[in-house]
C-alpha cells in the first residue's frame, strides 16, 4: 500500500487526501493548525517512511519545503502543488530533480487528452491558439475573504501569472517552447491587495502557431477554454463544460475537472511504483514554466489602477 504525507491542508491539500484515500492510498497529514492533520512539524513527520511526500502549502514556501525534504534525505517521490516555486533561480539548490514532479492537472483533464491526440495526428501545425481563463478571485474560495488569501499578495506567490500557470503549462506542453514573448500584465481592479489580476502575453511557439493567453481574475463569469485554428480544423476546448467541440461535433465528458486529478494520480501511483512517465509534469518542465514567467515579467512594469 502507498503511503502518502500531505503537507498543507487548504484546500487542494483536501482535494488531494480525498483522491488518495479512495484510491487505498494510506495518507497523513502536516498542518499547521494544531486541531488538524497527523503532525505540525516536518521533522516530526519523517521520522516515518512514505513513498510519497505531497507539497500543498504556499507557493511562497515550495522551495523551503523542498529543501528541508531533501536535507532529511528523502528517498521518495516529491509531488509539488503548481507552480514549482516563485523563482527558476531559486530552486537551483535541489539536489535530485529526477524524484520531483508538479501538479499540473489540466494536462489530465479528458477534453485536453482528446485535443492533444488530435493535435498529434495532425501535420500540418496549427495557425494559432488562444488559452483564456478568468473568474473573479472573489468567488474562488468561498466563506474566506479573497484579500486575505495568498493569491492577493504578490509576495506569497499570488498574481495570475503563477496562480493561473496550468495555461502556460499547457501552451507549452501542446506546442512546444516559445520563441519570443510579448506581454502586458498589471493590476486593474480591487480583486488583489497588490498582485497582477490581468495577464496578456503572445508568443511564437518554436513548432509554428501564434499563441495568445488571457489569465484574469476579473471575469464575473467563470471561464477557460483553449481555442485552436489548423488548415481544415476549428478546435474549441471548454474545460469547465468538459467539452471539446471539432468543426461543430461536440463531444462531452462528464466530471472532467474532478477526472483530471484522478488521472493525474493514477499516473503518479504507477511511476511510484516503477511504470514510465507519460503526462505527469516533471521537475524540467515545471522550471521552464517558471522561466516563461519571469520572460512574461521581464516584458513590462505592473501598472496600477488609477482609482486604488
Amino acid at each position: 500500500m502507498t503511503t502518502v504525507l500531505i503537507i498543507g491542508h487548504g484546500s487542494v491539500g483536501q482535494k488531494h487526501y480525498s483522491i488518495l484515500k479512495e484510491m487505498g492510498c494510506t495518507v497523513k497529514v502536516l498542518s499547521r493548525r494544531q486541531d488538524v492533520g497527523d503532525y505540525q512539524y516536518l521533522s516530526q513527520a519523517l521520522e516515518e517512511t512514505f513513498d510519497i511526500v505531497v507539497i500543498a502549502n504556499e507557493t511562497s514556501a515550495h522551495l523551503e519545503t523542498l529543501c528541508q525534504i531533501q536535507d532529511r534525505n528523502f528517498k521518495g517521490h516529491i509531488f509539488v502543488e503548481k507552480p514549482l516555486a516563485i523563482s527558476s533561480q531559486d530552486i537551483s539548490v535541489i539536489r535530485y530533480p529526477d524524484r520531483i514532479w508538479v501538479g499540473y492537472n489540466l494536462r489530465f483533464h479528458p477534453a485536453v487528452l482528446k485535443l492533444k491526440a488530435l493535435l498529434d495526428s495532425y501535420k500540418n501545425p496549427a495557425y494559432y491558439a488562444h488559452f483564456h481563463v478568468g473568474q473573479t478571485l472573489s468567488t474562488w474560495r468561498q466563506g474566506r475573504d479573497h484579500l486575505k488569501t495568498y493569491s492577493a499578495v504578490k509576495q506569497l506567490g499570488g498574481g495570475v501569472l503563477h496562480d493561473l500557470s496550468h495555461e502556460i503549462d499547457l501552451a507549452q506542453w501542446l506546442f512546444g517552447p516559445w520563441s519570443f514573448v510579448k506581454s502586458s500584465v498589471k493590476k486593474s481592479g480591487n480583486q488583489t491587495v497588490d498582485s497582477e489580476d490581468l495577464a496578456i502575453v503572445i508568443a511564437q511557439s518554436n513548432q509554428g502557431p501564434l499563441i495568445s493567453l488571457n489569465m484574469n481574475y476579473l471575469d464575473m463569469i467563470p471561464t477557460r477554454f483553449i481555442q485552436i485554428s489548423l488548415e481544415t480544423q476549428n478546435i474549441k476546448v471548454n474545460l469547465i463544460e468538459s467539452t471539446i467541440d471539432n468543426n461543430n461535433a461536440l463531444e462531452e465528458f462528464s466530471e472532467g475537472m474532478a477526472e483530471s486529478y484522478k488521472n493525474m494520480w493514477h499516473e503518479m501511483l504507477s511511476i511510484c511504483h516503477g511504470e514510465p512517465r507519460k503526462f505527469l509534469c516533471d521537475f524540467a518542465e515545471g522550471r521552464h514554466v517558471l522561466q516563461s514567467i519571469e520572460d512574461i515579467y521581464s516584458n513590462r512594469a505592473i501598472e496600477k489602477s488609477l482609482d486604488l
